[in-house]
């Protein structure tokens, strides 16, 4: 606002608020991992690292 860019201020906010609002409109946010994949992945993990200290 130092050099008095009021354009550029009304366009970024009317940008924030129709960003915000579409935004809401997304009920797709989830992502859910099956705790079979996550045990396969710490198991793996587990027998790397014990592979590795041997």
């Amino acid at each position: 606002m130092i050099w008095h860019i009021w354009w550029l201020a009304i366009v970024s906010t009317i940008a924030m608020l129709v960003t915000v609002i579409a935004r809401s409109y997304n009920e797709d946010i989830d992502y859910y991992v099956p705790a079979e994949e996550v045990a396969a992945i710490e198991n793996k993990h587990i027998q790397v690292k014990q592979a590795s200290q041997a």
